[in-house]
């Protein structure tokens, strides 16, 4: 689990907290171990400058093969952002700023059978992907939702699903159209329309707008 940082009002405007934080859930006791705090070395973080004092501000994040991996939110624009990464066993934290969009990450998803990545960007309305093998970093395959927050995936119906912080809506994007940088967008009311069978499903889903990652101990 992660906290960024900030506090959100009802005019949609972000206030810093000072609280930055990425938590370990432990699902046999319930249990949680704080693994990041601001006072922690981040290997790489010296590459955002010596004009910055760098501090995660975890948002969206993954666990893939004994890596915990998360994006940088950062709504005042104080820092560079980054690609995080926590390696679980070495319990060693590290970071790279090349990687993301100009507006940095919000949500994050790891799609295994393809071995990418997608990441929202809030600020700029964009749905970025990234695959490392082949790409040098992430690549903007759709624009134009209005807040995007945080994201999931439907791996039966091969469908990202990204709620809209300011407006409610949840856009549902075919994974095939993404890989090609082309989607089909739905408003969460066209979404019931077209998927009535699936729309139960997915709204339970959706219901979740903070992003949560629980690995077993």
């Amino acid at each position: 689990s992660t906290d960024f940082g900030y506090n959100v009002n009802a005019l949609g405007e972000f206030h810093p907290t000072g609280n930055e934080a990425v938590y370990a859930i432990n699902t046999d006791d319930w249990t949680w171990e704080r693994i990041y705090d601001v006072d922690m070395t981040v290997e790489g973080a010296e590459d955002a400058g010596s004009d910055y004092n760098y501090t995660i501000r975890a948002n969206g994040c993954v666990v893939v093969d004994g890596i915990l991996y998360t994006v940088d939110s950062d709504m005042k624009h104080e820092q560079p952002q980054g690609f995080c990464q926590y390696d679980i066993e070495k319990e060693q934290w590290s970071v790279e700023f090349e990687l993301l969009p100009e507006g940095g990450g919000d949500g994050l998803v790891y799609i295994n059978e393809i071995k990418t990545f997608f990441s929202t960007d809030f600020e700029n309305g964009t749905l970025s992907r990234y695959n490392p093998r082949f790409d040098d970093k992430f690549e903007i395959v759709y624009d134009g939702m209005v807040s995007p927050a945080d994201m999931t995936y439907n791996a039966e119906e091969r469908v990202l699903a990204i709620p809209e912080l300011y407006t409610g809506f949840v856009n549902f994007i075919q994974l095939e159209d993404v890989l090609f940088a082309t989607t089909e967008y739905f408003t969460t009311t066209e979404y019931e329309a077209t998927q009535a069978d699936n729309t139960e499903m997915m709204r339970v889903m959706m219901t979740f707008c903070v992003s949560i990652v629980m690995t077993l101990v």
